[in-house]
């Protein structure tokens, strides 16, 4: 089934400030980073599979190959996927916490 997702303004500068570093470490690798988000979002939208409970109805799910956690809220009626935010695992969890709610 097919989803319309967007990005919240802070998930899109998670990913934009991500995107530019890992590009800054080596060429291409933003453009890996983006595909596992893409990859991540890809395994959200499939019904089968439901991931890990963050808060209320905020799931998390982590990327692949990089330290990363994609925050997000599914609404399966409306067919819509919003990613919240996207953060480093390494982050304080109480920064987490205040960003999300």
């Amino acid at each position: 089934m097919s989803y319309n997702v967007f990005f919240t303004s802070l998930a899109d500068s998670d990913l934009e400030d991500a995107f530019k570093w890992y590009e800054s470490q080596k060429p291409f690798l933003g453009w890996e980073f983006r595909e596992n988000v893409s990859h991540c979002i890809d395994q959200i939208m499939d019904e089968r599979v439901e991931y890990q409970l963050y808060s209320g109805n905020i799931h998390k799910i982590k990327l692949q190959r990089f330290p990363y956690k994609l925050y997000y809220i599914k609404d399966s009626g409306k067919k819509k996927i919003t990613i919240l935010a996207l953060f480093h695992i390494k982050r304080n969890p109480n920064e987490i916490k205040a960003t999300l709610g």
